[in-house]
Parts: structure tokens; C-alpha cells; sequence
């Protein structure tokens, strides 16, 4: 007999970055990393403005081979949130 397939590890989240204009959500990027692995996935949860509160929430992830890449994609996001006059924390 083989023994059984391993579970697969799970991600942990290692920060999170929030936008929001006029104090509703706009966007929350999260960056994940699964346990042995270099790279990173940043989720990105969109919450389209002109939708209102019952619009649907968009969730893609984006995965990079290294953190150094993951750091970039997240902070030019964040930086072009902050031109679009959203308040980041």
C-alpha cells in the first residue's frame, strides 16, 4: 500500500494593506506565503466604488516567484491608490 498524498501546506497570511475612499473599502491586498516556498501570492479583493454596498466584491490573486517582485506589484498599487485620493493603512 502507498501511504496517503500529504495535505497540501497552507498559505499564511504575512501582511495586509487596506484602501478606502470617503470611509468605504476600495481594495485590501494580502500577501500570502505558503510554508518551504520563496514566492508570494497577493490577493487583491476589489470593491467596485460606483457598485454601492451590495455590488460584488472582485478577488483575483497574483503570484510571484520572489517577494522582491510580490513588494513591487504591491507597492506601486498602493502608491497609485494614494494619487486616486484613497487613505492606506
Amino acid at each position: 500500500m502507498s501511504a496517503p498524498a500529504a495535505a497540501p501546506a497552507t498559505p499564511h497570511e504575512i501582511f495586509v494593506y487596506r484602501a478606502h475612499r470617503s470611509g468605504k473599502p476600495v481594495v485590501i491586498l494580502r500577501g500570502l506565503q505558503t510554508p518551504g516556498s520563496l514566492g508570494l501570492t497577493i490577493e487583491a479583493e476589489v470593491h467596485p466604488v460606483e457598485s454601492g454596498e451590495r455590488g460584488s466584491v472582485l478577488r483575483r490573486p497574483y503570484r510571484f516567484a520572489s517577494r522582491d517582485q510580490a513588494m513591487r506589484f504591491v507597492d506601486e498599487a498602493l502608491l497609485a491608490l494614494e494619487y486616486l485620493d484613497c487613505s492606506v493603512g
